[in-house]
């Protein structure tokens, strides 16, 4: 949707992605965990991948792909998958690439049990691409449009104001320490972290506490 978050988003990740995914075999099976709208889905298909498996727990967002697949001529490319991250239907080390974006992290207390079931099914040696809140970016979000006490409150509990359509909650966010800590426990270490920019979420958050 236009001027949403992932409208506004969705080109620095896009960028990022494309660098980390090049020289990847486009042969590789591939999973979209929590592929939403199917935006990155489309992504993988316009990188050349050919193996793709789209998951997400909403049906509704599974039938909009569909439609995009068929109308793109691509449904032998890519395989709709209703389930949740938090119990992926597949064998052990079924997938060399295995993208979440903007997923985990909504599951606050269950993190760390879909990070675990998302090693299970990545092969040795694959690659996992993941986007998660960090915490010094969440604060100064915190204290521009929330003032001190949000600030304090996440740096001291790790959790900020997030939105989810108009839905105000209270999401888990990591230190750096933290993530590489996370993944080490995983069997997921951690190779690099790219940052992206605050503009497009800290316009995005604005525009939505003016409509409310």
């Amino acid at each position: 949707m236009k001027y949403s978050l992932p409208y506004w988003e969705s080109n620095y990740y896009i960028r990022k992605l494309t660098e980390q995914l090049e020289g990847i075999d486009r042969e590789s099976r591939i999973l979209d965990a929590g592929c939403g709208d199917g935006r990155f889905t489309m992504m993988l298909l316009d990188l050349g991948f050919s193996e793709i498996y789209a998951l997400d727990s909403n049906l509704d967002s599974l039938l909009e792909l569909d439609n995009q697949l068929v109308n793109r001529g691509a449904t032998d490319k890519v395989v709709p998958v209703h389930a949740s991250v938090s119990d992926l239907p597949f064998q052990d080390s079924y997938f060399e690439v295995i993208l979440s974006i903007g997923v985990l992290y909504y599951l606050n207390d269950g993190y760390e049990d879909a990070l675990s079931k998302i090693a299970r099914v990545l092969s040795r040696g694959g690659l996992l691409l993941e986007t998660e809140p960090d915490q010094v970016g969440c604060a100064l979000k915190g204290l521009i449009f929330d003032g001190l006490d949000s600030f304090v409150r996440i740096a001291r509990e790790h959790q900020f104001l997030g939105y989810f359509d108009r839905e105000r909650l209270e999401i888990r966010c990591f230190s750096d320490q933290e993530m590489h800590q996370l993944h080490e426990e995983s069997g997921l270490p951690v190779r690099g972290m790219e940052p992206i920019s605050l503009f497009p979420s800290l316009l995005t958050i604005g525009r939505k506490k003016n409509i409310n």
